[in-house]
């Protein structure tokens, strides 16, 4: 049940259209429909007013099947009319057989979607990236002209005067402390 659940989810996600199934009932005229029939399965009754919760009980099918309904509108068991132990066997091997069918389905579908996911980021990751080399050229680009401005040596030669007689008196006062 639960993996159904999670199958159905994972649909509507995805927004994968989800196709159902009729059997027509040996009356001819009355028509079920499911997304699939088998136990735990949603399952309604076709009117010209919609789909209607199949009611409790046992639908006999002109597939030559039973469709066993316990509790309105979810299917219980699905069997043959013939209760033949070797088509009961049958059924089950079909059964068996379509499980790891819908698993590879699921995993597909959910490895694509991962992938989709990834490569977005990575699209993000790439673009930022680019942004990013072209704000690191402008601003080495920046740099390379303001370390050759900065750098600049004063031509003027120092010029050699006497010092005045209260410098060398405070350089005599400084020297005795």
């Amino acid at each position: 049940m639960e993996f159904k659940n999670t199958l159905n989810k994972i649909k509507t996600l995805l927004s994968i259209e989800v196709k159902l199934e009729q059997m027509t009932l040996v009356d001819g005229i009355t028509v079920l429909e499911a997304e699939s029939f088998e136990p735990d399965y949603s399952v309604g009754i076709v009117t010209s007013e919609g789909i209607v919760p199949a009611p409790i009980g046992e639908h006999e099918t002109t597939d030559g099947m039973i469709v066993v309904v316990e509790v309105e509108g979810i299917i219980k068991e699905v069997k043959p009319v013939a209760t033949a132990e070797t088509e009961e066997v049958e059924v089950e091997v079909e059964a068996a057989a379509e499980v790891p069918a819908v698993k590879k389905v699921v995993d597909t579908i959910t490895k694509e979607t991962f992938f989709a996911e990834v490569k977005v980021e990575i699209e993000k990751i790439e673009a930022e990236n680019k942004a990013l080399k072209v704000e690191l050229e402008a601003i080495k680009l920046e740099l390379a002209e303001a370390g050759a401005k900065a750098i600049v040596t004063n031509p003027e030669p120092a010029v050699n005067r006497e010092m005045t007689a209260l410098e060398k008196f405070r350089l005599i006062k400084q020297n005795l402390k």
